[in-house]
């Protein structure tokens, strides 16, 4: 009878420490790989000069040294609106500093104005570049974040401001 109680004590323990190998209750690396680098997919609203439209998507990729890129398309109301953009994060713990340089444009809207200064073509009022900073916070596999923008087109010397944000889900 102690022998068969002493088996049972010692597959009870062993079963018990096999498991407790197997969970990790800390959330260790996996925990810090949701929050940094991955495969995202964007869904983004803004104004005029927003890189992805007054409402889009774009599909993005970020490293673990928090450097990423995404490329993205929306409605520019009227015509298609698309964008890339570079971001750095800055930070940790899922609350960031974001900053971005974007270029964008749209197919049909001259976003730039002409000053009086004829142009010999108009796609340059068609397209910008942007540069901007925001916040991102991330929990889990989703994040949200902002940014304020200024843009500027080839075809004048005006900052133009711009404002986009969305929500986002990380692989």
């Amino acid at each position: 009878m102690k022998v068969a109680l002493a088996s049972a004590a010692a597959v009870a323990l062993l079963c018990t420490s096999a498991r407790g190998d197997v969970v990790d209750l800390s959330g260790g690396a996996r925990r810090r790989t949701l929050g940094g680098s991955g495969v995202s997919l964007r869904a983004d609203f803004g104004n005029a000069f927003a890189p992805y439209g007054y409402a889009g998507g774009a599909i993005g990729y970020m490293t673990e040294g928090l450097f990423g890129f995404e490329a993205g398309a929306g409605a520019g109301f009227p015509g298609l609106q698309l964008g890339f953009s570079l971001k750095k994060l800055f930070g940790d713990g899922g609350s960031y500093v974001a900053t971005e340089l974007t270029i964008a444009g749209n197919t049909k809207v001259k976003r730039g104005g002409n000053g009086g200064v004829p142009n010999t073509t108009s796609t340059s009022q068609k397209i910008w570049t942007s540069i901007g900073i925001g916040f991102e916070q991330r929990v889990g596999h989703f994040g949200v974040g902002t940014t304020i923008d200024l843009a500027f087109t080839p075809s004048d010397s005006t900052a133009h401001f711009g404002l986009h944000g969305g929500i986002a889900y990380y692989f």
